[in-house]
């Protein structure tokens, strides 16, 4: 039987191909993700609908051709029949999706509502978070305009959030000028994505104009495709934390005052100085002042002294307590010194902005999915929150036992003014309780004084009220004079209360009773101010060294010779006034000292201020009540003048002496020697050339001669010879007269001759032949010298002349030096050689009367003659005259 007899059959089967060839093309020619075909590959409902009817659709018309044919065969089809099952298959169909995508859409719904139930408690949570987060938070779009600004940031900046909501960053100049280019790179960082968390430290304006120092912690909320969502800020203000960093080199001026550590350590690790605040660390190090730090610490100090900068942040534990340490290595000597600031408050702060900032990382993170669990940490909140209200109410009672148990008076006031807190020293102090009367009757009614114990206090002037008024008072003097009992001086510091929103809530000040100490200071101002003026004005040089042989004090006078203050001395040692070898010997005697605990007397010679003294030193041991040595008290009285006149007396007398000996032999021998060298010359002069009685002659003449010269030198000693006037005399002509008289000798003994004198050296009064003398005899006792040594030429025989001008006796003088490289003089006939009559060279080469002549003419005309020698390598003799305007107008 033909599938299509009828005309109806040939529609049908031609509009079905129809359908199927549309279908097949739109199949080839749609695009997965628009249009209709969007909506049939959607996850959705109505993708899910779309997918069902397009089934049924698809499956319906085979289905109906299907029961047309078993019909048709049946021989019980007919269109009205056809047409009725179709529509009803239609309506069954169609009803059936239509309830099961109603009952999809219900439980989408349920979920739905879930979801933003949870998304609504984590926005919940994420917001009471930030609200209450001890940072300030600020929240971005992708074109930097403000979304969130919590109560926090309205503190620290000052604007209000309806002030800022919207606006962008230009509009509100916020960022300091100088670092708007590191602001605008940091925010281009992160548009990019290249830096989505970052920490960046910058200066901000407030809104009232003020500047500010922030720690910005930046993380940024990327969406899928890595464009920039938001970003979400925290702000700390770290203005105070600045401050506090430079407020560290203030620190130094007065480290005893210091409530920090401060410490001074040598470049060998040795610890030179610790205030009083240092002595936890001490005793942590097992380590006191004079002994080596910890290797950890000296290993930092060498790398301080290496590079010559300062090293900060140099964190020390102790305990539970941070310090951070500044090490300034002080410029021109061997040691640094050590700042260090308690720094565990802000190192917990940093610990809990950390904390903080994770916390709020993960909520950002989260903050679009469910919150599972939220009751039972809610629950978990309440019990701890209920833990910390029961240890609160712990510490309540702690402290309330403390502040009745303590002697110290604590006062405190609301922002009122009204007092709440009395505690029971306060009342002992005052003899009054507690009332609550305003701050203008607190003088009054409390008996408030200033330090003269006369002056009412004026209510600005009282502690409590200006730490209510935000003053930090620190160790503020006051007098309590009440009506009945005596008088009390009270040291009183205070502070304004702040709550964590940084709002002021009230005031505190601690009081305590210093009367007593007040009159031992006092006392013992008055008995330091006695043993100051004592000290200060003996004759003698007091210092006073501890065990450790460091120096505790010194008076003015023996500060002088040190060019510093008094006060400058505490802490140095030997080492660091005096030359190592001086140091050292000082150290064995003192050591000495504290083992024997007797005195010494010690006499020393110091060049102090270009002159030679000679101090005698007493030397006792300090011992405390159990007799054990804690320190040495050294008196030094300068002698120089003394032994100077003692060795002058002395040797006048022994001068005077020879000078009356040598008076009376020369005498003596000179008429009878004349009369012998006439007759010698009678006979030279008769006798024949080349004759035995002519060679005796001559050598009877010559050592007549010889004698002569001897004679007259015996009387210029005993007798200076003339008394001529001195006058103005210049040192050059002088010095120029004595070299064209030995200049020949010394060119022909190879002698070099090296000169230094200032042309513009000034005249002296003087005899200038005795002058010349003395020059005389001292260049030829350096050319004895000299050829002595070096025999022939050398490149090391050599005459230096210098001269210089000098203070000498506290007057203005020039100062001869001749040097030479000759043999020197040993050491122990040094104070010899100026002695009549002694002589270093052989029999026949001197009388030993030069230097002694010398010396004398030297001392007659107001100056020294002195002497250094090192046997072997060589001799300096220098010569010191006044210059013209000081010397005496006396004969020589």
């Amino acid at each position: 039987m033909p599938l299509y007899r009828i005309a109806f059959s040939i529609g049908i089967a031609i509009h079905t191909a129809i359908l199927f060839f549309i279908l097949c093309i739109g199949i080839l020619s749609l695009y997965p993700n628009r249009g209709f075909m969007a909506l049939l590959t959607s996850v959705s409902a109505g993708g899910r609908l779309a997918r069902h009817l397009l089934g049924a659709t698809v499956l319906i018309l085979p289905f109906l051709a299907w029961l047309r044919l078993l019909g048709e065969k049946e021989e019980i089809y007919n269109t009205e029949f056809g047409l009725s099952i179709q529509i009803v298959f239609s309506v069954v169909i169609f009803v059936f999706l239509i309830w099961r995508n109603t009952i999809v859409l219900e439980r989408k719904d349920i979920e739905y509502k879930q979801t933003e139930e949870q998304l609504h408690e984590a926005t919940q949570r994420l917001k009471f978070h930030m609200e209450n987060s001890p940072l300030a938070v600020v929240e971005w779009n992708s074109d930097y305009r403000i979304t969130r600004w919590n109560e926090k940031a309205e503190v620290v900046f000052g604007w209000s959030s309806e002030e800022v909501l919207g606006k962008h960053i230009d509009e509100l100049c916020l960022v300091y000028e100088e670092d708007w280019d590191m602001v605008q790179q940091l925010m281009a960082d992160m548009l990019n994505g290249s830096r989505p968390n970052n920490v960046n430290k910058n200066r901000n304006y407030r809104k009232d104009g003020s500047v500010i120092h922030c720690e910005w912690y930046n993380s940024a909320l990327l969406g899928a495709s890595g464009k920039l969502v938001s970003v979400l800020s925290l702000v700390l203000d770290v203005t105070e934390q600045k401050q506090m960093e430079e407020g560290i080199r203030s620190i130094a001026k007065f480290p005893l005052e210091n409530l920090y550590p401060v410490l001074r350590i040598a470049q060998d690790g040795t610890l030179l100085y610790a205030n009083p605040s240092s002595r936890f660390l001490l005793d942590e190090w097992n380590c006191d002042i004079g002994q080596n730090i910890p290797d950890f610490l000296y290993q930092v100090i060498k790398e301080v002294f290496h590079s010559e900068k300062i090293k900060r942040d140099i964190e020390i534990k102790y305990k539970e307590k941070i310090f951070s340490f500044t090490i300034v290595p002080v410029m021109n000597t061997n040691y640094a010194n050590l700042y260090g600031v308690d720094t565990t408050e802000r190192r917990r702060a940093e610990n809990e902005l950390k904390k903080h900032q994770e916390q709020l990382e993960e909520l950002v993170k989260v903050r679009t999915a469910a919150l599972e669990g939220s009751n039972e940490r809610l629950y978990q909140e309440i019990k701890e929150r209920k833990q910390a209200e029961d240890i609160l109410e712990k510490e309540r009672q702690f402290l309330k036992i403390i502040l009745d148990t303590i002697d110290i008076g604590i006062v405190v006031c609301d922002s009122r003014g009204i007092l709440t807190l009395f505690n029971r020293a306060s009342q002992e102090f005052h003899g009054l309780p507690m009332e609550s009367i305003p701050a203008e009757q607190w003088a009054e009614h409390y008996d408030l004084y200033l330090p003269d114990g006369i002056t009412k206090m004026e209510k600005e002037q009282i502690p409590l009220f200006r730490a209510l008024q935000g003053e930090n008072v620190r160790d503020v003097e006051m007098m309590i004079v009440p009506k009945r009992g005596a008088a009390r001086v009270m040291l009183i510091s205070g502070q304004t209360l702040i709550d964590r929103h940084d709002k002021m809530f009230g005031a505190v000040v601690a009081m305590r009773d210093i009367t007593a100490r007040k009159r031992a200071e006092e006392a013992l101002r008055a008995g330091e101010s006695k043993y100051r003026l004592l000290v200060e004005n003996l004759p003698q040089r007091i210092l006073y060294k501890d065990k450790n042989l460091s120096y505790i004090s010194c008076n003015e006078i023996a500060s002088r010779d040190f060019y510093i203050r008094p006060d400058e001395i505490y802490g140095k040692t030997d080492y660091d006034l005096f030359p190592k070898e001086l140091a050292d010997k000082c150290r064995a005697d003192d050591l000495r000292i504290i083992e024997s605990g007797k005195r010494e007397d010690l006499d020393k010679i110091l060049i102090i201020n270009g002159k030679e003294i000679v101090l005698h030193t007493v030397k006792i041991p300090i011992k405390d009540e159990k007799g054990n040595t804690i320190g040495i008290l050294s008196c030094s009285l300068d002698i120089t003048e003394k032994i100077t006149l003692q060795k002058e007396a002395e040797q006048s007398r022994h001068l005077a002496s020879l000078g009356e000996l040598a008076a009376g032999v020369g005498h003596e021998i000179n008429n009878p020697i004349t009369g012998v060298i006439n007759c010698a010359q009678i006979l030279f002069n008769k006798s024949q050339e080349g004759s035995r009685e002519r060679d005796l002659a001559g050598r009877i003449i010559k050592d007549g001669d010889r004698i002569a010269r001897i004679v007259h030198s015996l009387l210029s000693f005993a007798q200076p010879s003339g008394r001529e006037e001195k006058g103005i005399a210049s040192v050059h002509e002088i010095l120029s007269d004595t070299l064209i008289l030995t200049g020949a000798q010394l060119r022909k003994d190879g002698i070099r001759l090296k000169m230094d004198i200032p042309q513009k050296l000034p005249d002296i009064t003087a005899n200038a032949q005795l002058i010349q003398q003395v020059f005389l005899n001292v260049i030829n006792n350096a050319r004895y010298a000299l050829n002595q040594k070096y025999p022939g030429t050398h490149d090391d025989k050599i005459l230096e002349i210098s001269g210089e001008e000098v203070v000498f006796s506290n007057c203005p003088s020039i100062k001869i030096t001749f040097y030479d490289h000759g043999t020197g003089i040993p050491a122990h006939i040094q104070n010899k050689v100026v002695n009549p009559f002694f002589t270093t060279k052989p029999a026949g080469k001197g009388t030993g009367l030069g230097l002694s002549i010398s010396h004398g003419i030297i001392r007659d005309h107001g100056g020294r003659l002195m002497i250094d020698s090192v046997e072997g390598r060589f001799t300096k003799i220098s010569v010191i005259l006044p210059v013209k305007s000081y010397a005496k107008p006396t004969t020589v």
